[in-house]
């Protein structure tokens, strides 16, 4: 670890487990391992997100989940990975958006699975 003394590690040692909202709490604290894990988890889910926008090109892609509480410290990473893209055309009107329900995933998950239950019905 490159931050043995840490706050993170600290909490982390203290709770026993690693758990998503530690990072978040350190990172509130203004702990530099804390921000160095999510400005990483940024640069590699711009990465992930720039693959996904050259190969299929949406306007918006929306980040849900438990991790969509921390946007604010992984996605200026994530918009600068996608700046720094060489082909700027797709991503000139991308829309990042941070769902405010972290369970949204599976509401629209649930909303896939009447729609085609109802469409099997109809046929």
């Amino acid at each position: 670890m490159d931050y043995p003394d840490s706050l993170l590690a600290q909490l982390v040692n203290a709770e026993k487990d690693f758990k998503i909202e530690i990072v978040s709490r350190a990172a509130e604290k203004g702990c530099k391992a804390a921000l160095k894990v999510w400005e990483d988890t940024g640069y590699y889910l711009g990465i992930g997100l720039a693959n996904f926008t050259l190969v299929l090109d949406p306007d918006t892609i929306v980040l849900t989940g438990g991790v969509s509480g921390a946007a604010q410290y992984f996605l200026p990473a994530v918009r600068r990975v996608l700046a720094g893209q060489q082909i700027q055309t797709p991503f000139k009107r991308l829309k990042i958006v941070v769902s405010q329900n972290p369970n949204i995933g599976g509401v629209g998950a649930a909303m896939y699975a009447i729609y085609r239950a109802q469409k099997d019905n109809i046929q």
